[in-house]
């Protein structure tokens, strides 16, 4: 605050600030079975000490997928922006093809936020590695009917121990 009481000289000092954008999921959901949704043969196994266990059949046949915060996109991705998805996972076999979407996943195909998958055919491995995808919400903006959809195409379990979805 100043005073303008007299004449006086005012200087400001400004300093380089990068915008990593706003932190719309991460792994602190990591913590309860709650955001995790398994469909057709795949299954949650368990959610504790940070470390979502997820158990996949090597179906990919539409019906066979794991979401993680279905219902909690809705209105947080907004058609035109660009976003990061950062996950640590590790399987139980290696070379495990992993496909991962953000949207809506039905057995007709997927009706998604950005026009690919954001994964594809990444190998997830028996240690532990991280993968990162940039992409751009090229279709429409996120309803609750979207979560971050993920595909598996090997009989595994797979343990995710880091998740996060910022705003680039």
């Amino acid at each position: 605050t100043v005073t303008w009481d007299a004449n006086k000289t005012l200087t400001a000092y400004f300093e380089a600030y990068t915008v990593t954008g706003d932190e719309i999921f991460s792994g602190t959901a990591l913590t309860s079975s709650a955001y995790w949704m398994a469909y057709g043969s795949c299954s949650v196994n368990s959610v504790t000490g940070g470390v979502a266990t997820l158990k996949f059949t090597g179906s990919v046949s539409g019906s066979d997928y794991i979401a993680f915060n279905k219902g909690y996109l809705g209105s947080k991705l907004e058609q035109g922006h660009k976003y990061r998805l950062t996950m640590e996972a590790k399987a139980s076999v290696n070379s495990a093809a992993l496909v991962g979407y953000i949207g809506y996943y039905k057995s007709t195909g997927a009706d998604l936020i950005n026009e690919d998958a954001i994964f594809w055919g990444d190998s997830l491995t028996t240690s532990y590695k991280t993968f990162t995808a940039e992409f751009t919400a090229t279709r429409r903006d996120s309803n609750t009917s979207d979560a971050f959809i993920i595909v598996v195409a090997a009989n595994c379990t797979v343990n995710i121990r880091s998740i996060s979805l910022k705003e680039a």
